[in-house]
């Protein structure tokens, strides 16, 4: 009977160790997200380059509240997917992050780093990677 009782206390201990924060969501876990973004900048890369828009071209992301993840070039799709997000500690910190993680491409998830009413900072989440600048479009 007591070996049972421990058995149940482990298996209890276990669930509950496993269900914290950085599991994953379906959906969005901030609906901050959802909405048209106009791309300014990225900066990174092993030589931390920055590029931006060529003089005439618009790129927006757009970001819905069904999980689709749609980047356009003066309105040509460039790159859409599903998505799911978690929170995920950055390093040794105890400050959880968002994480976007794509579905069906090989793409790598993008740390949000910021998210306000009028700006967004997506990461890629590889060393050298890029920081991409948005502006929310109204």
């Amino acid at each position: 009977m007591k070996q049972s009782f421990i058995g149940v206390i482990l298996l209890l201990s276990v669930l509950l160790l496993c269900c914290d924060e950085s599991t994953s969501h379906g959906g969005m876990v901030n609906s901050g997200l959802e909405g048209s973004w106009l791309w300014k900048q990225s900066t990174g890369g092993i030589g931390g380059t920055t590029t931006i828009p060529a003089a005439g071209n618009v790129h927006v992301l757009r970001i819905t509240s069904d999980s689709t993840f749609v980047e356009t070039k003066n309105d040509t799709i460039l790159f859409t997917d599903t998505f799911t997000t978690h929170l995920n500690s950055a390093g040794d910190s105890t400050k959880k992050q968002l994480v976007i993680d794509f579905l069906n491409s090989k793409r790598f998830s993008l740390l949000v780093e910021i998210v306000t009413n009028d700006s967004l900072i997506l990461s890629d989440m590889i060393v050298d990677g890029y920081s991409s600048f948005y502006t929310r479009i109204r």
